[in-house]
């Protein structure tokens, strides 16, 4: 199950939604759950168009991902932000990760379309399996 937390994320939603479809072809993602804070724009428009399962709460990211996880169905979460776009081949990454994990948890690297100081910091920390 995937999880997004969103508000008012219309402009972003689209490409991290996009880039979830081949773990759905693969039958890695069984289901997408948006949790939405209170969205004025087409936030929740999008993601039921895209086929994903709409909470909508009040706003606070971490109100919001414990809906989310509340109502998951599926084997294991990967809770995302609405700004998040998931590169090329992270199906196979995780489909071995799920495979040969000991325990279910992992933090995994990431990068910013950012440049600046904090955003290179941040993205230079160390992922860590958990």
């Amino acid at each position: 199950t995937v999880i997004i937390p969103t508000f008012n994320a219309a402009a972003t939603l689209p490409a991290c939604l996009a880039a979830l479809v081949p773990g759905a072809v693969e039958g890695v993602i069984k289901e997408v759950i948006v949790s939405d804070g209170g969205s004025s724009d087409d936030t929740i428009a999008i993601a039921e168009g895209c086929g994903a399962t709409v909470f909508s709460g009040p706003k606070g990211r971490g109100a919001q991902l414990a809906a989310g996880a509340d109502a998951a169905r599926g084997s294991w979460l990967l809770f995302l932000h609405a700004d998040t776009v998931l590169e090329p081949g992270w199906v196979g990454e995780v489909g071995a990760f799920l495979a040969s994990a000991p325990k279910p948890a992992a933090c995994v690297r990431f990068g910013f379309d950012d440049q600046s100081a904090p955003a290179r910091r941040a993205a230079l920390s160390r992922p860590r399996r958990v």
